[in-house]
């Protein structure tokens, strides 16, 4: 993404209750520009701008970067590292403005690309009056980092396509030493419907089996002769389809 988004994140978040009775509420609004941050070959520094978007009160915000990896299944696993230098850990902004996180590396570009997620989290305030049960909101916000390789190499295929009950199940491989974000699973089942699913991170070497539901009873009108399969990514120039790929059909299977 080259140019910088604001992103709202009053609706991500993660909240630990500390009660149920409405005696309070802590809750904050932050939006973090751009959402991502790259470190290109040769770079050795980089910074996201935080804006604390709430009209009255002031946001402590802390921060820490983690290394980013996918299991087996696909699945994002994150773990501390020191891999990344950044300041501040933690800071105050006031309404209405803004602070800068900068980050930098050490060493030079890698062979494969590496990720790593910057967590920026509200602080809660502390509570006023310890008999009153409160409900503390925290917001979180995990930035992707990547590091670009020295050489990077796009890659990825579809290893498998099955339908089975009203699920349409897509296996994915990163083959190139670079990350990419799927933007669109398009899928022609030959029902005249299509199929469409978008918006996740595939790391380099990784794979998962993405699923998307389908509408009840469209396995029985499948014929998987006539299926296909269509991976669009963030970047124009770089797209993949299943191709000779065969396509299973199990339309008894329970939907899940």
């Amino acid at each position: 993404m080259s140019q910088p988004v604001k992103k709202r994140l009053a609706a991500l978040f993660a909240a630990t209750l500390f009660g149920t009775s409405p005696g309070g509420a802590f809750a904050g609004e932050f939006s973090v520009s751009p959402i991502r941050a790259d470190f290109e070959r040769g770079a050795r520094s980089t910074s996201l701008t935080v804006t604390n978007d709430h009209a009255t009160d002031a946001l402590t915000l802390q921060a820490a970067p983690m290394i980013w990896s996918q299991d087996a299944d696909g699945t994002d696993v994150y773990a501390t590292t020191d891999e990344i230098n950044f300041f501040p850990r933690i800071a105050t902004v006031t309404p209405q403005n803004s602070r800068v996180f900068r980050l930098g590396i050490k060493g030079d570009a890698p062979d494969v690309e590496k990720a790593y997620r910057f967590f920026i989290e509200e602080v809660p305030k502390p509570v006023a009056d310890a008999k009153r049960t409160q409900i503390a909101i925290n917001v979180r916000f995990g930035a992707p980092v990547f590091v670009h390789a020295a050489q990077p190499r796009m890659g990825g295929e579809i290893t498998s396509v099955a339908i089975n009950g009203d699920t349409l199940e897509v296996g994915l491989r990163n083959t190139g030493n670079t990350h990419f974000m799927v933007e669109d699973l398009q899928a022609n089942l030959g029902t005249g419907d299509p199929v469409s699913n978008h918006g996740w991170y595939l790391l380099p070497g990784a794979a998962r089996v993405q699923k998307v539901k389908l509408p009840a009873g469209t396995c029985d009108k499948t014929d998987p002769a006539k299926v296909s399969v269509k991976i669009v990514t963030e970047r124009p120039e770089f797209s993949f389809e299943s191709g000779a790929v065969s396509v299973t059909r199990n339309c008894a299977r329970a939907a899940g």
